[in-house]
């Protein structure tokens, strides 16, 4: 009885030792996954990083341009300003 009981004890440890190298090997997996997962959020923050400066950029060549266009815009109503008779409506 004690040999069976024995036998009994040392098949369920060989079957846990089984199943546990199986869940370690899925652990490494997904381990695996999960850096590969880590480095493409790496890169896509740094892409977007890359992003928001030429978006920054941008918007500052594109403010700096509209104040030159409101300059040139300016100037030009002057002398239309310094004589009211020419056209009434551009004084607004």
């Amino acid at each position: 009885m004690a040999s069976l009981t024995l036998e009994v004890l040392r098949g369920i440890r060989a079957d846990l030792h089984e199943g546990l190298g199986g869940v370690r090997a899925e652990i490494r997996e997904t381990n695996l996954r999960l850096d590969q997962t880590n480095l493409r959020l790496d890169q896509t923050n740094e892409r977007l990083g890359r992003l928001e400066t030429r978006q920054t950029d941008s918007e500052l060549r594109l403010a700096s341009e509209l104040v030159g266009v409101a300059h040139a815009l300016d100037e030009l109503r002057k002398p239309f300003r310094s004589n009211p008779t020419c056209c009434d409506s551009l004084g607004n």
